[in-house]
């Protein structure tokens, strides 16, 4: 073990503690009655009928319900300590903090346990995980855990990762046009019984996490909800301080994203923009991964790139998609905060936050701020901090491109 380790587990182990003493005993009423409710009604009638209550999250989560539950002594207990489970998804921000640091060691020699506490101690993903009490750091970590194997050229434990992620939280398929770009790239060098192998291990442990549901004779109840899930709130915005909030205001949070702005549906916009800008902010990765099918390059993937757009895309879901959640921009946070460390262009990292903490906060008002009615906490306010950092990402997304010559087709 490195001294870098050493000092990270042991700063892990003080801070775990200082928060478990000082841990808010406040936060989203309505989220975490919810993880309450679903462990109590998991301990009362088995795992595998979940989806008789009115959950709507998806069967990994649920697994992890069922382990606290079981773990607390009563009913009662699990909702006498269920703020307690917020230290159950610190752990996984913990992970997280230790996944960067694994990805600065990959790719900078450079000092870094001092850079890698600027996600450990951020603000806004700390607020989402203690303050708030949702869970969104669990699907952060294994999105970053996946592109952490992608990087070394492990796609099998990539897709692993990934795959425990999307049955955590579905809004983690917005990444995988990405993860399947670069798994594309890595099997180009690859034979075709490695893959073969690698899905096969990839169905079965989607079949094991099933398995419960299947013999039970519920899976039709999983399926329900994962379709359930679509459209499952039709609003512009679901407090989202994105681009459709500052354009209809505080109506966008009760008005559905079908009705009709200049000639298309707000849902139809959201899905265009969405998807154009998109395809700009995966160009230049895609346009590796063609050189290398095409022209057989041996050029490797640019990594600073790869972080960059993993950064972008949630971001871009977020600003452009109705039906948002103000939670929805958490995962963009882990790589913009990555890419400013690789780049030491902090401005990103930080503006990123910043525009994410006061959403949230602007939303749960929770640090009792006297003052929320100043322009920091406005929605135009945020909305236009979201979209300066999105015109930064691709300033910094083109000049890393052209200093590459990634647009360059001769062959490397």
């Amino acid at each position: 073990m490195e001294d870098w380790q050493k000092q990270f587990f042991v700063l892990a182990g003080l801070l775990f503690l200082v928060v478990l003493f000082i841990l808010p005993d406040h936060g989203h009423k309505g989220d975490i009655s919810c993880w309450a409710d679903w462990s109590a009604f998991i301990r009362m009638h088995g795992l595998t009928n979940i989806y008789y209550s009115d959950t709507d999250y998806l069967p990994a989560y649920h697994y992890i319900l069922y382990l606290y539950g079981h773990s607390r002594e009563s009913i009662d207990r699990i909702y006498t300590d269920i703020n307690y489970f917020k230290m159950v998804v610190f752990l996984f921000h913990l992970g997280s903090s230790y996944i960067m640091l694994l990805f600065i060691r990959l790719l900078d020699t450079k000092e870094k346990l001092p850079q890698g506490i600027f996600y450990l101690l951020n603000i806004a993903v700390l607020y989402n995980t203690l303050v708030w009490g949702q869970v969104d750091e669990i699907m952060t970590f294994f999105v970053a855990l996946s592109l952490y194997f992608l990087t070394r050229e492990q796609p099998r434990w990539a897709m692993i990762s990934y795959l425990l992620a999307i049955n955590l939280k579905l809004q983690s398929i917005v990444f995988l046009p990405l993860i399947l770009l670069i798994v594309f790239f890595i099997y180009l060098g690859k034979n075709i019984k490695t893959f073969l192998l690698d899905l096969f291990i990839l169905v079965s442990l989607q079949y094991l996490i099933f398995l419960p549901f299947i013999l039970t004779d519920n899976l039709h109840m999983v399926w329900n909800t994962l379709f359930r899930l679509v459209d499952s709130q039709p609003l512009i915005s679901a407090n989202a301080f994105n681009l459709w909030f500052a354009i209809v205001g505080i109506d966008a949070r009760g008005t559905h994203d079908t009705e009709r702005f200049i000639v298309f549906t707000y849902k139809q916009w959201g899905l265009f923009l969405f998807f154009l800008m998109s395809f700009f902010a995966l160009l230049p990765l895609f346009i590796q991964v063609m050189k290398r099918w095409l022209l057989h390059s041996s050029q490797e993937l640019f990594a600073p790139i790869t972080v960059l757009t993993f950064g972008m895309v949630p971001l871009l879901f977020f600003f452009f998609c109705t039906q948002m959640h103000e939670r929805y921009s958490h995962p963009a946070i882990f790589f913009l905060v990555l890419y400013s460390i690789l780049s030491r262009k902090w401005y990103i990292g930080l503006l990123g936050s910043l525009a994410y903490l006061l959403n949230i906060d602007g939303v749960l008002r929770s640090l009792k701020f006297q003052y929320y009615g100043v322009i920091i906490y406005d929605s135009k306010f945020v909305a236009a901090l979201f979209f300066l950092t999105i015109v930064l990402c691709y300033r910094e997304l083109y000049n890393l491109a052209i200093k590459e010559g990634i647009f360059s087709w001769k062959k490397v």
